[in-house]
C-alpha cells in the first residue's frame, strides 16, 4: 500500500526533473547557441525564449570593429545580470552586465569576425534566464584585425582617458561614457589580450550602482550607455583592465 503513496511522488518527482534545466532552441538557429548556453549558464540553467527581452543591431554592419548593439529587459521588472553574446566569434561572451540600481537597459559597440547571431540573455531574480537574439550580416576579420589606435605613436599617453556625459530624460538620467583602448583581442600578431575588464558606477557617497564586465568582442576605444533613476547625478566612474591600469572619472549633467 505504501507504494501507491511512492509513485506519484516520483512521477512529480521525474517531472519536475524534466522541466529543470530546460535550454530553449535558438528560433534563429544558431549553430553555438547550445554548447555557448550548456557553456556559459550550466547544462541545468531554465533558459526561455522571451520577446520581451528586445535587442537592437543592424541587420546589415556597415563595419564589423564598431556594430551597435542596444539591450532592453526593462519589461521583465527587476533583472540581475545581462548577458551579451556574439555567437560565432573566437571569444563568444562580449559583456556581462549587473543593473543593481540602474535600468536593465544598455547600449555599446562590438566587434564581429564574420556574420552572427547576437544573443542577449537576462536573469531574473526567480533563477530563469530569458533570451532573445538578432542576426547581424558582417565581413570578417573584426576580432583578427589589430585595433586602428595602436599605430599612432603617441597612443599610450591616452590610454582610459574617461570622458562622459548625463542628460534627463522623461523618467530617467541616461549617461554615455567613452574610453579610449585597444581592446585588443590578442588574435592579432603576437599582441596579447589587452582589454578593459571592469567598470563600476557609484553614486558621489561611494555606493555602487551597476557595472559592468566586459570581454574580447567589445569595440576598440568603448562606448556605454545606461540610464539611471533621477537625482542620482553625478557618478563616480572607475575601472581597470587586464594589466592593472585603472582610470576614475566624475561625470555630471551638462
Amino acid at each position: 500500500m505504501p507504494y501507491l503513496f511512492v509513485i506519484p511522488f516520483l512521477l512529480t518527482v521525474l517531472s519536475f526533473s524534466a522541466q529543470a534545466g530546460n535550454i530553449a532552441k535558438d528560433p534563429l538557429n544558431s549553430p553555438m547557441w547550445e554548447y555557448l548556453a550548456e557553456e556559459t549558464f550550466g547544462e541545468n540553467a531554465t533558459i526561455i525564449v522571451d520577446e520581451n527581452l528586445k535587442i537592437f543591431a543592424p541587420t546589415n554592419a556597415e563595419s564589423n570593429f564598431q556594430v551597435p548593439v542596444s539591450v532592453d529587459a526593462s519589461a521583465l521588472g527587476k533583472v540581475e545580470e545581462i548577458v551579451l553574446m556574439t555567437d560565432l566569434n573566437p571569444f563568444p561572451i562580449a559583456a556581462h552586465f549587473f543593473p543593481m540600481k540602474a535600468k536593465p537597459y544598455f547600449a555599446t559597440r562590438v566587434k564581429l569576425n564574420e556574420g552572427s547571431v547576437i544573443h542577449a540573455i537576462a536573469k531574473t531574480p526567480d533563477g530563469i534566464w530569458h533570451m532573445n537574439g538578432t542576426f547581424v550580416s558582417a565581413q570578417g576579420g573584426g576580432c583578427t584585425a589589430g585595433p586602428q589606435q595602436t599605430a599612432q605613436a603617441d597612443w599610450a599617453d591616452h590610454l582610459l582617458e574617461a570622458k562622459g556625459r548625463i542628460w534627463q530624460r522623461v523618467d530617467s538620467e541616461r549617461i554615455r561614457l567613452s574610453l579610449r583602448h585597444p581592446m585588443d583581442t590578442g588574435l592579432s600578431g603576437d599582441v596579447p589580450v589587452f582589454i578593459i575588464e571592469e567598470i563600476n558606477f557609484k553614486d558621489a557617497n561611494g555606493l555602487l550602482l551597476s557595472r559592468f564586465e566586459l570581454k574580447e568582442p567589445i569595440s576598440e576605444n568603448p562606448v556605454l550607455t545606461l540610464d539611471f533613476p533621477k537625482g542620482g547625478a553625478p557618478l563616480r566612474i572607475s575601472g581597470r583592465d587586464n594589466n592593472a591600469n585603472e582610470f576614475d572619472v566624475e561625470v555630471g549633467t551638462r
